[in-house]
């Protein structure tokens, strides 16, 4: 059920059965034609009755469990509704202005379990949040507010002790002038239900620096977060035992090398790690080597982060990696001690990295490899006989290929268009294929492939914009074949076009995918059969000087094949298409 309040006050409800009314949405409208002065002297008198409008819809629809206002509203106005609704509530979710502390302590709601606040405190005159409303059965609160008191920290947030999650954005305003109000509490948090953790670092910092054998035992996830514009140097802590931690993210803050030394020792369960934006703290003695016994997948947001992890950490059971490697200069990803690796996804959007082929050749698990722009130390390429699926840019991809490299891939994806992609590995059992645009040797080796099962492809261009002859083969239900005729070209490609049948299923089918693909490589932007009253073609198909596509179709020992080709190309205009098909053994192939 939807109540709709508008800019002037008014309430628009549904007739039904206001008792059986569990969820409420509100939403503010605006009037379409109304200038931006009027609609702001009508917030203004709304909000005069807006206790009362609030109110009178708390008293309709006295049963509600679930409360959601998408408008910010002055703090005061909730107070008289929630005070109607606090039998019931289960859910509220709201955003105030004004003075959120003075309605706060007015406010219990005593069966509510989720909380979503938002407190827009950004005038100077806007006291930082420094409470929260009574809610002792609360399992979920997600706070977000332009100031926070320490208070909160220290001592409101420690009221609600059944928490599954705490999620807290905001903040923590310094108040180092007034020694009792900055003071930590001396009692670290305990909550014996939280699961989720997501606070911004200065509040993590502050809520755990008295923190003494403290424990959070159904701790699942952690989030730190700094702030982009100024990181934070995250002290050294004790952290709080966790020994049910599977992840943890650190984002945006200066971090001591210490911290993750002492993290492993404190959530010996952790399994994903992420590190974001964050740098070293210099000038701190580095610990010795530590180890994560469950961690499964790490990610490491700079060249100097993954260098430390790969030379003090010890991780038995990693199996995926990830690199971002944005750095001013040119650096080199650090040899990975981890030979359980299976999966290692390098991104850079600067300059680029240098990686050692070698380097990976020796990570015998190694079966997922994302690469960026990126250059080869020594130049030397990298076998990578255990890699079955790979992204990277067409010219690594392109260069692999040609080295005879990576012979094992299955799937293969253009992950930077550098290029067209001129080729891929021969031989390799490829099932999926992802790429922009190639060169039209892709598309002859990618016709010989029996196990593809997807080809997308946008584009052809021809090498140095010279055409070349096209030579492919047939199979029944080959993927290609419904791709090609589909393909861009913004130029002559094709010089001719050579296809060997190999097996066929339906002749009559085989007959027009292949006359299909011809039409195509001449330049039909249809690609269909036997319309030569308005044929549609290329722009460069219609310039002055172009010239016949030579076709040819060896088609073995199959007449019935043969004869629908002919029948099917004898349709087209012979000055476009020169097309011969050829009955030939094997012998003579």
């Amino acid at each position: 059920m939807v109540v709709a309040a508008s800019a002037e006050g008014s309430c628009d409800v549904l007739r039904i059965h206001a008792d059986r009314v569990r969820s409420v949405h509100l939403e503010r409208l605006w009037r379409p034609n109304a200038g931006p002065v009027e609609n702001a002297s009508n917030i203004q008198l709304a909000h005069l009755g807006l206790s009362t409008i609030l109110a009178r819809m708390a008293a309709r629809f006295r049963h509600l469990a679930m409360l959601s206002i998408d408008a910010v509203l002055p703090a005061s106005s909730l107070v008289l509704a929630l005070g109607i609704l606090s039998p019931t509530l289960h859910e509220l979710s709201t955003a105030v202005n004004g003075n959120w502390n003075e309605a706060a302590v007015m406010v219990t709601l005593p069966h509510l379990r989720k909380l979503d606040l938002t407190v827009h405190n950004v005038e100077p005159d806007d006291a930082p949040v420094q409470t929260l409303i009574s809610a002792p059965r609360l399992n979920v609160l997600r706070c977000r507010a332009d100031a926070i008191h320490p208070d909160l920290v220290d001592r409101h947030l420690m009221r609600f002790p059944d928490l599954h999650e705490l999620d807290v954005k905001g903040t923590l305003i310094d108040l180092s002038d007034d020694a009792v109000a900055a003071a930590p509490s001396a009692t670290a948090p305990f909550w014996s239900a939280l699961r989720t953790l997501l606070l911004p670092a200065p509040i993590f910092a502050h809520m755990f620096a008295a923190c003494r054998e403290q424990i959070l035992p159904c701790l699942v996830t952690l989030g730190i977060a700094g702030n982009a514009d100024s990181r934070l140097q995250l002290a050294s802590l004790r952290w709080p035992a966790m020994p049910k931690l599977k992840r943890a993210e650190v984002n945006n803050v200066v971090v001591p090398p210490s911290l993750f030394a002492t993290l492993a020792h404190a959530a010996p369960q952790l399994a994903q790690l992420d590190v974001v934006d964050c740098s070293l703290a210099p000038n701190c003695s580095l610990p010795g080597q530590f180890t994560f016994p469950a961690l499964t997948h790490l990610r490491a947001g700079s060249m100097d982060v993954a260098s430390f992890f790969a030379a003090s950490t010890a991780a038995p059971v990693l199996t995926a990696v990830d690199v971002h490697a944005d750095e001013p200069e040119s650096r080199s990803l650090p040899s990975l001690p981890w030979t359980s690796v299976e999966s290692l996804t390098i991104t850079s959007t600067s300059v680029p990295p240098v990686v050692c082929g070698a380097d990976l050749d020796a990570l015998p698990w190694l079966t997922a490899l994302s690469l960026p722009a990126m250059d080869w130390a020594n130049n030397d390429l990298p076998v990578l006989s255990t890699v079955t699926h790979l992204a990277a840019p067409a010219t690594t991809i392109s260069a692999l290929a040609m080295g005879m490299r990576t012979r094992n891939v299955a799937s293969l994806a253009v992950a930077i268009h550098d290029g067209p992609l001129r080729a891929v590995p021969d031989h390799a059992p490829l099932r999926h294929v992802l790429a922009p645009l190639v060169e039209p040797a892709v598309l002859g080796t990618l016709s010989r492939m029996v196990t593809l099962e997807t080809v997308n492809v946008r584009m052809v261009a021809a090498p140095r914009g010279m055409p070349v002859p096209l030579v492919l083969e047939y199979r029944s239900k080959h993927p290609l074949w419904r791709a090609l005729p589909k393909l861009v070209m913004r130029s002559r490609v094709v010089s001719a076009l050579v296809v060997r049948v190999e097996a066929v299923d339906d002749e009559a089918t085989a007959a027009s995918e292949i006359v299909a693909v011809a039409q195509w490589a001449a330049g039909s932007r249809t690609g269909s059969t036997g319309d030569r009253a308005r044929p549609a073609w290329a722009p460069w198909a219609k310039a002055p000087g172009r010239t016949v596509l030579p076709v040819q179709v060896l088609v073995g020992n199959d007449a019935p094949v043969r004869d629908q080709l002919l029948a099917a190309f004898g349709k087209l205009d012979p000055k476009r298409i020169a097309a011969r098909v050829v009955i030939t053994s094997s012998r003579e192939e």
